[in-house]
């Protein structure tokens, strides 16, 4: 009886670590500042809110496509976009981002993206996930009336979540087989720490990466972020990213 206990916790084991093995197709998600990432694909290189100097995203190339999550200036820079799409870059954004493109943005392949609606682009599935602010005294910041976005990528059941400005919604909290999720934490505009811990232990992805976790008055504790997730849910593992 002793060996078979034995064994079953060796294979329980097993079947954890390939649980916790990450998909051969993840792809690299590389921090370009605060909510601007590059997510390489082996399908297409995707840049998320692109903000800040051209030279800083010139080591990836020309984006083949492009999510735009909201209009704050910390997600939505012209600048930054002017020169470096190509005409077939295709851009993805809700309707309030359109109407703050210039035209020579909006001749590129402009689709519109609207929060609960689902877009593949070249072989990537795009699902946009409704992003707002919960609490009263917030809700200045990121209505949900506005239809700003966060946003799943999904290649073959690969999943990659990319908050936006949000708190924990009920759309958040629902969502499944994330591989890795890429969640905003900075009070008064998305959430805290501790209530950014408790979304991720509910919708449990694989592994979170903190982002956008800058307030005007500094930034938010990580070291605590993780605690409290160990505590509410230890099979999540937390990657820290160079952000700033």
């Amino acid at each position: 009886m002793k060996r078979f206990i034995i064994l079953t916790m060796l294979v329980a084991a097993a079947g954890n670590a390939l649980a916790n093995r990450p998909p051969a197709n993840l792809p690299e998600i590389i921090a370009i500042s605060h909510a601007s990432a590059v997510v390489e694909w082996d399908e297409a290189t995707v840049f998320v809110d692109p903000v800040g100097a051209q030279s800083r995203y010139a080591p990836y190339g020309t984006p083949e496509i492009v999510v735009l999550t909201h209009i704050h200036p910390d997600h939505l820079s012209v600048d930054t976009m002017i020169g470096m799409l190509a005409r077939d870059t295709v851009v993805l954004a809700p309707q309030s981002v359109i109407d703050e493109l210039p035209l020579m943005i909006a001749n590129n392949t402009i689709r519109p993206f609207e929060a609960g609606t689902t877009q593949n682009v070249l072989g990537i599935t795009f699902t946009a996930v409704p992003a707002y602010n919960i609490r009263p005294q917030a809700q200045q910041y990121h209505p949900r009336s506005r239809g700003d976005i966060g946003v799943v990528m999904d290649v073959d059941g690969t999943r990659v979540y990319f908050s936006g400005d949000t708190e924990g919604t009920p759309e958040m909290l629902a969502l499944e087989n994330i591989d890795t999720a890429v969640v905003a934490m900075n009070l008064p505009f998305t959430m805290g720490v501790e209530a950014a811990a408790e979304a991720v232990a509910t919708f449990s992805p694989r592994v979170v990466v903190p982002y956008h976790y800058r307030s005007s008055d500094g930034f938010s504790d990580l070291n605590q972020f993780e605690r409290i997730l160990s505590d509410l849910n230890p099979a999540v593992q937390v990657e820290r990213k160079e952000w700033y």
